[in-house]
């Protein structure tokens, strides 16, 4: 119990001091000193937050705060929620609201530039000498581009999680040309639908887009 509350003490010493990704933090001697316990306590929580993956040790810089990744959390929530039984259809559902609610952002704050990436990550997967795992790659690419254009760090962070989801649970069935194909269809209509700022028919193409 002790260690779990120096644990908790720990994190919320580093949510206070506001350290941001990449940030160093404090040495275990300094922690030890501030928390009152000995070092061999700190090193504990520290290496328990390391294989949470809030922390990072690096060789000759120490203990710096690491960035969210989404594709390690979603692996990991897929994991616990297997062993729990979730119905998969939930990630869908999920994945659908999320895609949405960023759609009049992204109408909004796209930019020329993310509008072609978006374009050429459709020309790949239209391509006729590509696999069937690189277009889907490419689909894959097109979505997260849409929640980084919305120019939300959170709802992004949460939509990359659900597509990690998304992909392990579903993904393998898409891969099909006609289902392919399809695809990339729908993505030309989206485009059309950003490029002319129409948000209804961008919130209209998304919600089918994400099939059942």
């Amino acid at each position: 119990m002790k260690n779990m509350n120096l644990l908790d003490e720990l994190k919320g010493y580093l949510r206070e001091g506001k350290f941001r990704p990449g940030e160093k933090i404090p040495t275990e001697l300094e922690l030890a000193a501030h928390f009152g316990v000995s070092r061999s306590r700190i090193r504990e929580a520290t290496t328990t937050l390391c294989q949470l993956g809030i922390l990072d040790k690096k060789a000759r810089r120490g203990t710096v705060i690491r960035a969210v990744d989404p594709e390690a959390a979603g692996s990991d929530l897929l994991f616990r929620l297997s062993l729990d039984e979730n119905d998969p259809a939930d990630f869908l559902e999920a994945r659908k609201v999320i895609e949405r609610a960023v759609m009049p952002l992204t109408v909004r704050r796209i930019t020329p530039a993310q509008l072609r990436k978006l374009e050429l990550l459709t020309d790949t997967m239209e391509s006729s000498g590509v696999s069937a795992e690189t277009a889907d790659l490419a689909d894959r690419d097109f979505h997260l581009l849409l929640l980084e254009a919305s120019g939300n760090r959170t709802l992004r962070i949460f939509g990359q999680v659900l597509q990690a989801l998304f992909r392990e649970q579903f993904r393998r069935q898409y891969r099909r040309p006609d289902l392919i194909a399809a695809a990339a269809a729908e993505h030309r209509q989206l485009i059309a639908a950003l490029k002319h700022s129409d948000k209804a028919a961008a919130e209209e193409w998304i919600l089918h887009h994400i099939k059942e």
